[in-house]
């Protein structure tokens, strides 16, 4: 029996069937989770949601503008109707951090709380050829390449992140452990993803991965693929080696 489904793009509400996806899903008692970029308004869909994930590069305006060359005060609008209704799944919003928005985390973090969202998911670019961290196993495959990589976090973007930032960041946390997740805490081997990155090494490294194994996932090019999380029960140890690891074979195989 599947549990749950996720309905995810692209944006997905503006495929021509997503409302019929929506209703065989609802029909079948499914968990569903939306992830939507917050364009469009999603509030008449909210009571058969159990989870929203909404993409919002940033709660700034300008930097938001920078980032997709529109204004987002649609989205905005959408987002805190969506906020408002009694009836609302468990809210995400997620931001991914690079050159335009790693000065703003800590903005981003403490807004998104002020609004009434519910978790905070921080993401890092994919790069071509790279694992970044909470990359689930491969799974999606979508490695495009970064136009003159402006994206990228300089240096000194990156040290203020692990000086200023991530302490500020850690503070935060502990006075408001609801907050608390993987990727929040990822975000040191977020700045060393970079780092490595941007100082030439082949495969920026893995260090730690969360969440239990439980998905499995259509790419697409529609072969089934296992959503690998490394299991929550596994001793961590300080360089798991996530891809020679007997364990990790002998779940592939």
């Amino acid at each position: 029996h599947v549990p749950a489904v996720q309905l995810t793009g692209g944006e997905p509400t503006l495929h021509s069937q997503f409302d019929q996806a929506l209703e065989l899903s609802s029909q079948a008692e499914l968990e569903i989770t939306l992830v939507t970029n917050g364009t469009q308004d999603v509030a008449t869909y909210l009571s058969r949601l159990t989870r929203l994930i909404v993409s919002l590069d940033s709660w700034n305006p300008e930097i938001y503008r920078q980032i997709r060359g529109v204004g987002q005060e649609e989205v905005l609008k959408n987002l805190r109707r969506a906020l408002t209704m009694t009836d609302r799944p468990h809210t995400t919003v997620c931001t991914v951090i690079n050159a335009l928005t790693c000065d703003h985390l800590y903005d981003f973090l403490t807004q998104s709380v002020a609004e009434g969202v519910d978790k905070i998911s921080f993401l890092s670019l994919e790069l071509p050829g790279f694992r970044s961290p909470g990359d689930r196993g491969f799974s999606f495959g979508r490695r495009a390449s970064l136009p003159g990589d402006k994206l990228i976090p300089s240096s000194q973007q990156l040290q203020r992140l692990a000086s200023e930032t991530v302490p500020r960041v850690n503070e935060f946390i502990r006075s408001h452990p609801q907050f608390d997740n993987a990727s929040v805490r990822q975000l040191p081997a977020v700045i060393d993803f970079y780092s490595r990155y941007t100082g030439g090494c082949e495969f920026p490294s893995q260090d730690l991965c969360g969440f239990p194994l439980k998905e499995m996932v259509v790419t697409e090019v529609c072969a089934v693929k296992p959503c690998f999380f490394l299991p929550i029960e596994w001793p961590y140890e300080k360089g798991f080696d996530f891809n020679n690891d007997s364990r990790v074979k002998a779940f592939r195989e």
